[in-house]
């Protein structure tokens, strides 16, 4: 009940945000422990790397912001190594007309597939944008390998940075 009174005394963006993300985090699996399974955890660090252009692309005026819904295809280096396909659903605090990576604030919440080595999974990737461009996020990893890696980086870069644990 008391998320319910807070919810309703915060601005309509926020609002719609914050029960996306609490779901988002709900459902994602957390890092198990190395005993749970039997299995070993692994600290990872490495890059992730654009692949090319967008494989799709939409942006929708939504009053005072843009939600921009883009597929973008990576490449995955260091101790994780293969190729992702990211689905992004980001809320630009601009203009469509305006929007461009880094010139607003961004909150980014996607989807996505890795497939490499030390093996394949699904994931849930969260990131805030600040104007600027600086970025700061986590990748949840599941259905495949699980873990937890946070992502760090600036869009003025050609590459971000990830670290965190698999198993």
């Amino acid at each position: 009940m008391h998320i319910t009174k807070t919810l309703a005394r915060m601005p309509t963006s926020r609002a719609i945000h914050l029960p996306v993300l609490v779901v988002l985090f709900a459902l994602a699996p957390a890092l198990p422990p190395a005993s749970a399974h039997g299995g070993r955890v692994s600290r990872v660090a490495g890059s992730i790397i654009p692949a090319g252009p967008p494989l799709s692309r939409i942006a929708v005026d939504a009053g005072n912001s843009c939600v921009i819904d883009i597929v973008l295809p990576y490449i995955i280096t260091g101790t994780l190594a293969g190729t992702a396909e990211i689905d992004y659903r980001i809320d630009v605090k601009g203009p469509c007309a305006e929007a461009a990576p880094g010139k607003f604030d961004e909150t980014w919440i996607a989807r996505g597939t890795f497939s490499g080595s030390p093996g394949d999974a699904s994931f849930v990737y969260t990131a805030d944008v600040k104007a600027g461009g600086k970025i700061r996020g986590e990748i949840v990893l599941g259905q495949g390998l699980a873990g937890r890696l946070w992502v760090k980086g600036n869009l003025t870069d050609t590459q971000l940075h990830y670290r965190g644990f698999v198993k």
